[in-house]
Formats: C-alpha cells, sequence, structure tokens
C-alpha cells in the first residue's frame, strides 16, 4: 500500500489505514498536498476484479471525502489502464464503482477532487476490490 502522500500531525494518516478493515481509522493526505492524490495497492499476485469498494472516513470529519475519481490497474505497477471514472456521493456510505472484469496485480484509486470546500484534501476509511466472478 503506497500513497503519494500521508498527514502525520493530527491525524491517522499512514495509508495502511485505508486497507485495515477497519472504517474507524482513515488515510488522510498530507495538509499541505494539493490534488490530485493517489493510493495503491499491491494485491500480491494477479487476480480478476471488476470494481472497487470505497468507503469515506467515518469519524464525523467531511473534509477529503472524495468526489471525482479515476481507477487504475496494472499487471506490473509500472504501465497503468484507467478502468473507471466518476463521482461519489458527498454521504458516509460505502460505495462500489464497478468496471469490465480485468487481471490486475496493482489497483489505485486517484482522486481529483474532494466535497469538501477547500478542494485539496483526500481521506478514505477503507479501500478493496471487488472479485469478478
Amino acid at each position: 500500500m503506497s500513497a503519494t502522500s500521508h498527514e502525520t500531525a493530527g491525524e491517522p494518516g499512514q495509508s495502511l489505514r485505508a486497507v485495515d478493515n477497519d472504517p474507524y481509522t482513515h488515510w488522510h493526505s498530507d495538509y499541505t498536498a494539493t490534488l490530485p492524490q493517489q493510493l495503491s495497492i499491491d494485491l500480491g499476485a494477479k487476480q480478476r476484479i471488476a470494481g472497487i469498494r470505497y468507503m469515506p472516513r467515518q469519524d464525523g470529519g467531511t473534509n477529503g471525502r472524495v468526489k471525482q475519481y479515476e481507477v487504475l490497474v496494472s499487471t506490473n505497477g509500472t504501465t497503468w489502464t484507467k478502468v473507471a471514472e466518476g463521482s461519489f456521493p458527498a454521504d458516509r456510505t460505502e460505495f462500489i464503482a464497478p468496471f469490465e472484469p480485468t487481471t490486475a496485480r496493482h489497483l489505485a484509486l486517484r482522486i481529483l477532487s474532494e466535497h469538501g470546500k477547500a478542494n485539496r484534501y483526500a481521506a478514505v476509511a477503507e479501500l478493496d476490490t471487488v472479485r469478478a466472478r
């Protein structure tokens, strides 16, 4: 798991918190960074996936809730292909962003904008794959 940045002061910002299966922790981008931001996951082996599950921060905070996004996949971590783009709602519910089933070892969520007024932060409580059937 990696991120283009993470906050170290006052926020539990480490990128691993976006994949710890605890919706009450979250990754938060560095307060001094700007969008776009990106979270990348090495799945460990090639997998057939058909979407992502995204959960916004659940701690009551609203800054960093992802609005516009892109999903990228890669088999080697170097060459990336965009498989989805769209907008997440502004609420706290989990959202599934489906795409055509594809084989990938690496997955990235690129955050292009947020619902907050600053439009410079990114925060993710949980990020996971949807396996293809």
